[in-house]
């Protein structure tokens, strides 16, 4: 079983939750009348899509994971997987900086009337939000960036096919069932209490949720 935890925890480690998020909007067959819609994602040109991915998977992950491993290599952490609290905080604080970043290239390249363009940047803005959050509760309490990462996911799916009004059956179910199980694992490892795993996922669901709401009501 910890074999199995151990497995889970990195296939669905916090850093790659928007890049998920952002391939089941890109990727997710929707019916012929939403496909036809101009804020979804499914009919974005495969080169926007292209795009967008590379942005997200180089600021949300690639960068975040090399900066871990100089750390590690460094010495300054004692796990990849951050099992300190105290080892976390200059790496979330690093994870922050490419948020900004990864927001800031967003809004200078992405022009407001693209398909889709307010979850794209609620995405974006959500993570950053957060992971700000996360960083200063991480200060004085060990919240769980496995859930933070989960609640994203769960959050930007949730609030993008909710909007839709339509959507495959099984889609939000199949994401709650899995952020359960990736929280039910990190149990198993002893990572967390449940306290920090549902606060965690609270704190992603909400900030994704609320800054895409907020974005396409002020749009």
């Amino acid at each position: 079983m910890n074999l199995l935890a151990k497995i889970t925890s990195w296939i669905f480690l916090p850093l790659f939750a928007p890049v998920y998020a952002l391939l089941i909007l890109f990727y997710l067959p929707v019916s012929p009348v939403l496909a036809a819609d101009n804020s979804t994602l499914y009919g974005l040109n495969p080169p926007a899509k292209w795009l967008l991915i590379n942005l997200f998977f180089a600021l949300s992950f690639l960068a975040p994971a090399i900066t871990l491993f100089v750390l590690f290599l460094q010495k300054r952490i004692t796990t990849l997987m951050l099992a300190d609290r105290k080892e976390r905080i200059f790496p979330s604080i690093m994870v922050n900086v490419y948020a900004i970043l990864l927001l800031l290239l967003l809004l200078r390249l992405l022009p407001k009337e693209m398909s889709g363009y307010a979850f794209i940047i609620g995405l974006s803005f959500g993570s950053f939000l957060a992971v700000l959050i996360a960083t200063i509760i991480t200060t004085r309490w060990k919240i769980s960036l496995h859930a933070v990462g989960m609640g994203i996911l769960t959050g930007t799916v949730f609030t993008y096919f909710l909007h839709l009004g339509q959507y495959p059956v099984w889609l939000v179910p199949a994401v709650i069932f899995i952020s359960g199980f990736v929280l039910s694992m990190r149990m198993v490892l002893k990572a967390h209490d449940l306290s920090q795993l549902f606060a965690g996922y609270a704190l992603g669901f909400l900030a994704t949720n609320l800054s895409i709401q907020a974005l396409i009501y002020f749009l």
